[in-house]
C-alpha cells in the first residue's frame, strides 16, 4: 500500500479502521483520487470525520454476511469529497436532513460530534 499521497495521521487512521474491518470481517477498500496534502483541513479535522463515518459505515453492514465498505478521497471541480459506500441499512429521508446537525445523532444524546465539520 502506498501512502505518498496522505500524511501520517490518516495512514495511521486508515490502518486502525482496516484493522477493525479485518475483526469484523468487513471488506474495506479505500482510494486515493486527489493528494489530499493539499486539502485546506487539519489533519485532526480530517482524520474525526474520516473515523466518524467509517465507524458508522461499520455498524451499518453488521448484519449483513457479505459486508463491504468502501471510500474514496477525490476532488470534482474544485470540491474536495470523501465518499463512503456501503450495502448496509440506509438511513431514512429525516435522518439525511439531520445528519451534518452539531450534536445530532442516531445513537442518543450526548453524541454527534463527526459530520458537523464537513
Amino acid at each position: 500500500m502506498a501512502f505518498n499521497i496522505i500524511n501520517r495521521y490518516t495512514v495511521v487512521t486508515l490502518n486502525t479502521q482496516n484493522k477493525l474491518a479485518e475483526e469484523k470481517d468487513i471488506n474495506f477498500v479505500f482510494a486515493f483520487k486527489d493528494d489530499i496534502t493539499e486539502w485546506d483541513i487539519s489533519s485532526w479535522d480530517l482524520n474525526t470525520i474520516v473515523a466518524n463515518l467509517l465507524n458508522n459505515t461499520f455498524k451499518a453492514v453488521l448484519n449483513n454476511n457479505d459486508r463491504y465498505v468502501g471510500l474514496e478521497f477525490k476532488n470534482h471541480n474544485n470540491n474536495k469529497m470523501i465518499i463512503v459506500s456501503n450495502n448496509g441499512s440506509k438511513i431514512s429521508k429525516k435522518q439525511k436532513t439531520k445528519i451534518f446537525d452539531q450534536g445530532y445523532s442516531t445513537k442518543g444524546s450526548g453524541r454527534g460530534y463527526g459530520l458537523q465539520k464537513i
